[in-house]
């Protein structure tokens, strides 16, 4: 059996996945200004988000923008994208509970990005979850 006897074309993927593709990517290019192209100071609070690690998060974003339209494609992609997210939902939950006392001696901008950030994530890994989910039960009806 073909990939494409079976694969949903770009015309028929809701224009929704692609969309929260790119808003995903956006968010994640937001750590440039965040982290004042990439400057250390938000390493301080939490060396996930080094400078090393704020490019990191712009070449994940990179990762979305690539399969944006083609998704359907390799539709796994997505659940690693959802357990990504999920990680950094994860670490936004414990640094709350590490260093959230603290976080009021930091600057305003690095205070409001460490209390917010995991809220895009979680909300962004329920995002790639359901892409997954529901292109990887569309091939599976399919192949049946």
């Amino acid at each position: 059996m073909t990939n494409s006897s079976h694969a949903t074309t770009t015309a028929s993927l809701p224009r929704w996945i692609n969309l929260g593709f790119v808003a995903a990517a956006a968010v994640n290019f937001g750590i440039i200004v965040v982290s004042r192209g990439f400057a250390p100071h938000l390493g301080v609070v939490d060396s996930l988000f080094s400078p090393a690690g704020c490019a990191l998060i712009v070449v994940w974003g990179l990762a979305y923008l690539s399969v944006a339209r083609t998704v359907h494609l390799s539709p796994h992609i997505a659940a690693v994208f959802c357990l990504e997210k999920l990680f950094y939902g994860v670490a936004w939950l414990r640094g709350l509970m590490l260093y959230g006392d603290t976080l009021q001696q930091q600057p305003f901008d690095v205070a409001a990005f460490y209390q917010t950030y995991g809220i895009a994530d979680f909300g962004f890994a329920v995002f790639f979850g359901l892409v997954w989910w529901r292109l990887w039960l569309r091939r599976w009806w399919q192949a049946r």
